[in-house]
């Protein structure tokens, strides 16, 4: 991208366009009025006259962090344009399908600045755009559209393409007859007559991706709400973040590989050909995005490429190698312990009443939240027995430790079954000050228990294989998988415990992670240091102006085993 202008020769001046024209010379008229025939011509120049653009040769080949209207124009945007603008002119086949990882701006240039762009110049057009809600196609791309349009540079260029009694967050019409609607996948298509369609992220999320039924939905609505209505010349462009190998990305290319319609398909992973990462992301972000994620959803949603489904989702290694002692443990003084809770409504359901209790305690060498299992309660049993248990369990964990009550939080999903019994385990654990609180249900298995499955890929969730629980939780692993891809799993009330105290600490609104990260332990051995489980210890000094410095030494075996958990990737803090 360097020396990339997308004005060409001309040079674009703000301060100049917003001079009134007797104040501008001879030479600046001429000079505002070509950058504002190339904003009309090109759609980058556009983006940047109406100011939601910096080059890359101004902002720096690295980006610049998107601030209010402003972003970088990278090398990917330029070549979505090139694309964009070739459908304008009929020099295509009328289909193109975008992937890119989320946050690379590809919804504010397709969704926002395109429409805008196409509708100034041809205020006969009919134009749709569909997300995967209705919601949040009115709330989110309407408003970024209503932004662009209703801006001063927008006005100078085009003049008032649209009738004032006719903007709203589902449709926009111009004087000239032309239109841009706002809908969602499911909405009515008939008696619309369209000339360009755009598919902005059909899928949701992680929980509409695990379920087969609803990726057959939003495919059946693609087929019969919108390519049956290529009649004509109808230009579609589908953008979007990969999710699965069924989502509509995946059924495309799938179709045009055994001859259906041609589309032209462009993918731009986090990762560039050469391993340097695409503006906006770091190597830092990436590697921290993976930590999360998974690899298997990092790789649909950063790197454009779905995994196969097939074989075990968690692998039995990632326990059988994560083993802690009880030296390995926080001095009592600094433990935080959490609950994830998994109810059974009656004791003859086939279901386990389960509660998990987990240490958090915040690693500063490896930068990240390590979870210690230190018991598991798995029994079938009514729910007056299951709240007896949970109190015994909680004062149990409370009394084995010096703190008064290092019992911090029990986490339970908020499904129907649980909501009428959270009052009452709420009230019950009252005296303990420890908080019950609600996790968002999932009615998908893989999503509920994708963020355990990323922190056990991660080698942040350690086991004790004495545990008299542990191999019957191993043998729940061993046969867990997702409903929609077998029936085999019998059981899955230990996971969706675990999962509970993971998504728990990760929701923004109990502020719970950041109070980890908070917590450095208080007790340490007589030379000053604290080691974790003899992978690695390092020493906690105290400068004269009070600051904590850390001191840390790796011995070959850790740097062995790490590289061997990330399978030969080893990130060296």
């Amino acid at each position: 991208m360097n020396g990339f202008s997308p004005f060409g020769d001309a040079e674009f001046s703000r301060d100049l366009d917003n001079l009134p024209a007797e104040r501008l010379t001879p030479q600046q008229a001429a000079q505002v009025l070509l950058c504002r025939r190339r904003a009309r011509e090109r759609l980058l120049a556009f983006a940047c006259y109406v100011g939601y653009g910096i080059p890359l040769t101004v902002a720096g080949d690295a980006g610049a962090p998107q601030t209010g209207r402003e972003f970088a124009i990278a090398e990917h945007h330029a070549l979505m344009a090139e694309e964009l603008e070739a459908m304008r002119q009929g020099a295509s086949s009328g289909r193109l399908l975008i992937n890119t990882p989320p946050r690379c701006g590809k919804s504010l240039l397709v969704s926002g600045l395109f429409p805008a762009w196409l509708i100034g110049n041809d205020p006969t057009l009919r134009i749709a755009v569909c997300g995967y809600s209705e919601d949040f196609s009115r709330n989110v791309l309407a408003q970024q559209f209503a932004q662009i349009v209703e801006c001063e540079e927008y006005r100078r260029l085009f003049g008032d393409v649209f009738a004032d009694d006719s903007k709203s967050m589902v449709e926009w019409r111009t004087k000239r007859g032309g239109s841009i609607s706002f809908l969602g996948v499911g909405s009515a298509m008939t008696g619309r007559t369209l000339q360009v369609v755009i598919l902005d992220d059909l899928i949701k999320g992680s929980e509409t991706s695990a379920s087969p039924a609803l990726l057959e939905s939003v495919w059946a609505w693609f087929l019969t709400g919108v390519m049956s209505r290529e009649q004509g010349k109808l230009d579609v462009i589908c953008i979007s973040t990969r999710w699965d190998t069924e989502d509509p990305t995946g059924r495309i290319l799938h179709n045009m590989e055994k001859g259906g319609p041609s589309w032209r398909h462009l993918s731009f992973p986090a990762v560039d050909d050469h391993g340097d990462p695409r503006w906006p992301h770091s190597k830092e972000f990436l590697a921290a995005q993976k930590a999360l994620w998974g690899s298997r959803l990092y790789s649909c949603l950063y790197l454009c490429d779905p995994s196969e489904i097939a074989g075990h989702h968690i692998r039995i290694a990632w326990l059988d190698d994560n083993q802690y002692s009880a030296g390995d443990l926080f001095a009592p003084a600094d433990r935080q312990i959490y609950l994830g809770v998994d109810l059974a409504s009656t004791p003859d359901d086939g279901d386990y009443t389960v509660f998990a209790a987990m240490s958090a305690q915040w690693n500063p060498l490896r930068e990240l939240v390590e979870y210690y299992v230190l018991d598991i309660y798995r029994q079938q049993v009514s729910s007056s027995d299951g709240h007896a248990a949970l109190l015994q369990t909680v004062r149990r964990l409370n009394a084995g430790n010096a703190t008064p009550f290092p019992v911090r939080a029990v986490f339970i999903e908020d499904d129907n079954q649980s909501r009428e019994r959270i009052p009452l385990i709420r009230n019950m654990l009252r005296p303990f000050h420890c908080r019950v609180l609600e996790v968002p249900r999932s009615a998908h298995k893989l999503d509920k228990a994708q963020g355990l499955i990323a922190h056990l890929e991660n080698g942040q969730v350690f086991f004790d294989q004495m545990g008299p629980w542990y191999h019957v939780l191993r043998s729940e692993v061993a046969h867990w998988m997702p409903e929609e891809v077998s029936s085999r799993t019998r059981h899955d009330d230990q996971i969706d415990a675990l999962a509970n105290i993971i998504r728990g600490i990760y929701d923004k609104r109990y502020s719970i992670l950041a109070s980890i990260r908070r917590a450095p332990p208080s007790r340490r051995n007589p030379d000053g240091s604290v080691g974790f489980d003899g992978r690695r210890q390092y020493a906690i000094e105290t400068t004269k102006d009070g600051v904590m410095q850390i001191n840390m030494g790796l011995d070959q075996l850790f740097r062995d085993r790490e590289a061997k958990l990330r399978g030969g990737y080893y990130w060296d803090h």
